[in-house]
């Protein structure tokens, strides 16, 4: 796990990160160490990044400059926009509005949600994304070995403290700066 903005990892917190694939989903599982689990329970594409969470940015076409943002909390809580980057510039569009049909999430905690006084051992989070909801596959275009996306994978632990994020490999800046995604290959 890296810190934002560090080229050094940290040794905690411990985090496992899986991704899978069939020709339907993209799967992903995350299984976050974490003393102190906290969520609270949000509606639709509320600020979940300021709680325990992991992140998913997905692009597949690197020149679309199209990526997923999807983000799911140990209370179950999703935020997931369609972004759009600038290529020239700061920022981007972030289209709350538009959701990932037939997203489907399982979370499990070992411990109590939200509950200071005792000492969890952590959460684990499952995603799967529909491959015709990403941007390249959207034409029914069916995912093939060989075929590479664009991914950074990220945590938010959040603890007294206030909430630091991590991700699977050194990470300038932010989840959005798609620059530093890790381009990955489908594989067999």
């Amino acid at each position: 796990m890296y810190p934002f903005n560090q080229r050094e990892p940290a040794p905690d917190p411990a985090t496992t990160f899986r991704v899978l694939w069939d020709e339907r989903h993209l799967f992903f599982a995350f299984d976050c160490a974490d003393r102190d689990v906290q969520a609270a329970a949000l509606e639709r594409d509320g600020p979940v990044w300021e709680w325990d969470c992991v992140e998913i940015f997905l692009l597949p076409e690197f020149e679309s400059g199209l990526y997923w943002e999807i983000n799911v909390t140990p209370a179950g809580s999703i935020y997931d926009a369609l972004n759009a980057k600038k290529f020239k510039g700061w920022g981007g569009l972030a289209r709350t509005e538009l959701t990932v049909a037939g997203l489907q999430t399982a979370w499990s905690v070992d411990g109590t949600l939200n509950q200071s006084d005792d000492r969890d051992a952590g959460y684990t989070v499952e995603i799967a994304v529909p491959f015709h909801q990403i941007p390249s596959y959207t034409r029914g275009n069916p995912p093939r070995p060989g075929d590479t996306l664009h991914l950074m994978l990220v945590r938010i632990d959040r603890n007294a403290e206030g909430a630091t994020a991590y991700a699977f490999r050194p990470l300038l800046n932010w989840g959005h700066n798609i620059w530093n995604h890790v381009q990955a290959e489908l594989g067999e």
